[in-house]
């Protein structure tokens, strides 16, 4: 028995666990790993209830692999996995489609009793939080500010008026259409006219607000207004508000980008949810509202583990807690 048919082995169980909607399957390849055991069962758990309480069946999932071998030794052997996963789920007369992106690194050993090789451990390959960017493509400006951001180029179009003193008090029209447009286009991929970072959400959250015309507010400060110039002779040239989750929502709220309603009903396409995993009263995972269900309830995109169409409340996410506080933010038609 090869390694790398552990490894198959234990995608084709995530895959029946997944079309199931619940763990079992996945009992005989993570006796090594009982923890990841339970996390999965309650992810499934959660994404099943979350199904029942919105009315929709799962009818179909479609799973894609591509496998990075690390190394190979006679006693152990390891692989980065990513999992492009479609559901597709219907209820109350409409279809809806959610894709995801995993990533994980798996490692396997062979048994003492049979040397038949089995998972010994799985690493989600994203950590929880942390900002390190990776490095990006040369940046292109243009002179002006276009009525709407032409996606297919999708490049940062940079306000010069901005570099020059302060915001113009005409304002323009929030053009929901292209930020959602945007969102759809970059969802699984990096725009290469900007930096990617490690924990991307708020980075990805920024650019699909810039499509839709939210005008940067340049300080040259980091920790003020709401910049982006990429990386300029080695410094890193944008503001916290950028790529930090925290920041970005208090951004949002102090410049009267954005309001915060009550109930994520009230949201629209092009708005942003922010996420408090821990309760703690810091946001840490930002996304964009690209849809509605039937009922009205907002399906999202977002980066870092990438997604597109995905229930808002992420109660299916192994970072959910019973302490997950949302805040519902409503960008301005004005902006």
């Amino acid at each position: 028995m090869s390694w790398k048919t552990a490894v198959y082995d234990y995608v084709h169980a995530k895959n029946r666990a997944e079309a199931e909607l619940g763990a079992e399957p996945l009992r005989s390849v993570l006796t090594a790993d009982p923890s990841r055991f339970e996390e999965h069962a309650k992810v499934l758990q959660a994404a099943r209830q979350s199904a029942a309480a919105r009315g929709l069946r799962l009818i179909e999932q479609k799973s894609r692999l591509r496998m990075k071998p690390l190394y190979e030794l006679p006693d152990e052997a390891a692989a980065e996995l990513e999992v492009h996963r479609t559901l597709t789920y219907e209820g109350h007369g409409c279809e809806y489609t959610e894709e995801r992106v995993e990533r994980e690194q798996v490692t396997v050993a062979p048994r003492s009793a049979d040397e038949r090789w089995e998972l010994v451990a799985v690493q989600k390959l994203q950590p929880p939080d942390s900002y390190r960017p990776k490095p990006a493509a040369p940046l292109s400006y243009a002179a002006g500010w276009p009525e709407s951001l032409p996606v297919q180029a999708a490049l940062p179009y940079l306000n010069t008026s901005i570099l020059q003193g302060p915001e113009s008090s005409s304002r323009k029209m929030y053009n929901r259409a292209a930020a959602v447009q945007y969102a759809e286009i970059y969802w699984n991929k990096a725009n290469p006219q900007y930096v990617e970072f490690e924990v991307d959400c708020t980075n990805f959250v920024s650019q699909c607000l810039f499509a839709g015309g939210l005008p940067m507010n340049y300080t040259g400060k980091r920790d003020s207004g709401w910049w982006y110039r990429g990386r300029i002779n080695g410094q890193e040239q944008w503001s916290f508000s950028w790529a930090v989750a925290h920041s970005l929502s208090a951004y949002l709220l102090s410049s009267g980008r954005a309001v915060q309603v009550a109930d994520a009903r009230e949201l629209r396409p092009g708005d942003v949810i922010c996420y408090d995993w821990d309760g703690d009263g810091r946001f840490q995972h930002n996304t964009i509202i690209t849809g509605m269900d039937y009922s009205g309830q907002p399906l999202v995109n977002a980066h870092t583990y990438n997604a597109r169409g995905r229930f808002w409340a992420y109660h299916d996410s192994p970072a959910y807690s019973d302490r997950t506080a949302y805040l519902f933010l409503r960008i301005s038609d004005r902006i």
